[in-house]
This record gives structure tokens, sequence and C-alpha cells, in this order.
């Protein structure tokens, strides 16, 4: 199933492990983008664009015949957390920069496109163009926007568009293809609540923001399982509440903060729209102040069902049915892949690397067993799209 050789694999193992290394964050990928463009240019990749939106590279190779362009994309920051090796392990790729670590298997997801890249340039068995789009800033879900922002679509226009991601609980080189919703939506939020301090000894002088917050986190816990349809999916969580520092004062201000996340639009507005209206409620019966803001957004993950079946079927007729499946279970994180989708159909995967921690564990590693898999996925996506 191989479609390169070991000590082309080898290779890319190597670049994959010196990119874990020395990791860098969203909008800091200038090294990372560099080992990209330099390593296109060895394969002779028709053409390499750096520096687009940020740190972003774009490569493109042109098949055999003429036909439709289609892209494939791979993201390239790292996290900006500490990584643990778990005692008794070796890893001599450790990051060697603090609170630096490619805890996502971003540098993973590089190399194993890097690999298709080669494997491309080579056969160019295809009919078409395939526009390979490596992405810096995908941790903070702005990366592609800013890609776009830069002229990615009028630049390099392509048709369709696909990416992939590592999952530790698929066996090694499995794949997953959603038939529909793959990722959610995610509308991160702040609640600053204004009310007016006071002594702890004098409740009645003050507006209570910390009274305040508690009876608007509850009524916020309404939305999904009072107004959101049933058979629809939606989460509201609270994740920090700030306000007030010591036993005996009540504080002017309290701040919430907390995410939205959905994979239908109209249910996506509908929990904006009932918080809007709960905190207006809220600020109205308690005479106080509330600002909500919508601080960071993106779209769902919706993949083509079309180009699902078609990508599947083309899986499966070359890395074999065992290895892939079409499922109808979407995930929950988000992903900025999504704002790709909003210039072209495309499709999303998961593939398996088989590891015992998740990803954003400060103990996880890329297992670098699955890029010749990875190789095989890409290859198969062009060969199905693209076919000659």
């Amino acid at each position: 199933m191989s479609y390169l050789t070991q000590e082309a694999l080898d290779q890319l193992s190597a670049i994959r492990q010196d990119i874990h290394t020395y990791p860098e964050i969203a909008y800091e990928e200038k090294r990372t983008a560099g080992i990209v463009a330099n390593y296109l240019r060895q394969c002779h990749v028709d053409e390499v664009h750096e520096n687009v939106g940020g740190y972003g590279v774009v490569g493109i190779i042109n098949g055999k015949k003429p036909g439709k362009s289609i892209a494939l994309r791979a993201d390239m920051d790292a996290l900006a957390i500490q990584e643990v090796v778990p005692q008794g392990e070796e890893r001599p790729h450790c990051s060697v920069i603090p609170n630096r670590f490619h805890g996502c298997g971003h540098d993973g997801h590089t190399a194993m496109l890097l690999g298709a890249a080669k494997y491309l340039a080579e056969q160019r068995n295809f009919a078409g163009r395939v526009v390979l789009i490596f992405q810096p800033g995908e941790e903070n879900l702005s990366g592609a926007a800013e890609m776009l922002k830069d002229g990615l679509m009028t630049r390099f226009p392509f048709e369709e568009v696909y990416g992939v991601h590592n999952t530790f609980d698929l066996p090694l080189g499995h794949i997953t293809i959603n038939d529909g919703p793959a990722l959610s939506a995610l509308d991160n939020f702040t609640i600053n609540i204004k009310g007016n301090g006071s002594h702890g000894a004098t409740p009645h002088l003050s507006i209570d923001p910390i009274m305040i917050a508690a009876k608007l986190i509850t009524d916020l816990q309404t939305i999904v399982s009072r107004n959101v349809p049933p058979l629809q999916s939606a989460v509201l969580s609270l994740g920090a509440i700030e306000g007030g520092t010591t036993f005996n004062v009540i504080p002017d201000l309290v701040q919430l903060k907390g995410c939205l996340r959905s994979y239908n639009d109209d249910v996506r507005q509908l929990l904006k729209t009932r918080m809007q209206a709960l905190v207006k409620a809220t600020e109205i019966g308690f005479n106080c102040q509330i600002a909500l803001n919508f601080v960071l957004s993106c779209p769902a993950v919706i993949n083509d069902t079309t180009l699902a079946m078609s990508v599947y079927n083309g899986i499966k007729k070359q890395m074999g049915a065992d290895n892939v499946n079409l499922s109808v279970v979407p995930q929950t994180p988000s992903e900025d892949f999504a704002f790709y989708l909003q210039h072209a159909k495309g499709v999303y995967g998961f593939i398996g690397i088989n590891t015992a921690k998740p990803v954003h564990h400060p103990e996880y590693d890329f297992n670098d067993k699955v890029i010749p898999f990875g190789v095989a996925f890409w290859a198969s996506v062009v060969q199905a799209r693209l076919p000659l």
C-alpha cells in the first residue's frame, strides 16, 4: 500500500520529529514554513508560494492532463502548553521550547501532506491541478480566514477542498469519513455583569453581581433543554466565573466566559437569540448592566454528502474496505477548515494513530507509523476526484 520508499518515509519521519522539537504556535511558524517550502521545491512541485496569510505555504502540482482544481490542506501550528514525556518513555524529539508543544499532531499532518506532495509530483497520475495548503494559525481558528483574506481563492482557485485530522481512538491508519456534519460550530462569549458593590454586612445597599451571575447561569442552561429541538444537538458551557476578592465585600463586577457549540445554522442563531433575551431580561429585572459579547466564532464543518461518498469509495478501492468507514456521528470540537467550505465544497476526515493519549494531552505524541497511511489517504482522494 505504501506510495513512497522506506527512505522517503524515514525522511518524513525525521522532518516530523524536527518540527516537533522546535514547535511554533499560531503566526510564529516561520521555521516550519521554511522547512515545508524547501521540501516542496526538492520534490519539484510546480509552484511554491510563501507568506500567504502569515506564514502559510501554497504548492501547486499539475497533473498529466488538464482538469478541475482541488485543494488538500494541512495545519502547521503548535499549542502553547508544556510537553510532558511519560515516565519510562524515550522521546529524543521532545520540544526544547518551554510552553510550546505539538500536542495536536499538526507536525504529523504536515509530514503526511509533504509525503503526498512528493508522490503526486513524481507520478502526476491525475487530470487537473492539486493545490497544497499548509496553513498557519489553526489552533486559534483564524488561519484559514487569514489565507482567504490574502487572496487564496483568487490566486489559487479550487473547486473542492479536503482535510484530515489524527485521532487516538481509531486503529492505526483507519479512516472515518463523515456523511454530513463532521465538526461543530463554535461561538465563544463573555458576559460582564456590572452591579453595585457593598460591604457584605449591608447587601441591601448593593446590586449583587455574584447573585445575578448565579441566577443567569441557571437560566442559560434552560436554552438547550427547553428551546433546542430534541433531535438537534447543541452545547452551552460556562468555563469561567471571575469576580470579587475577599470574604466580606460584594464586588461591582462579575465576568462569565463560555462557549456554544452547534451543527445547524438555525440552532446556532437560536442559541444566540435566546442568550440575548435572557441577558436583557436579567438586566431589567435586577436593574444592572450586562454586556454579552461573542469574541470568537467558527462555522460548523459540514461535509458534502456526494463528495464524502466519492472519497469513501476511493479510499475503499485503494486502501481496502477494512481501512475506512462512512460515519454519521459528528465530533464536538471545532476546526477553521469550515471557512474554506464557505467557498468550495469539501470533506474533512479522521485518521487513527492508535496512541494512548488524545490530542491536547501534555503526554501526547504523533505516531510516525501512520505517515504512509496518511500519504495513501491523500493519494486516494486525488485519484478519486481527479481520475485520468
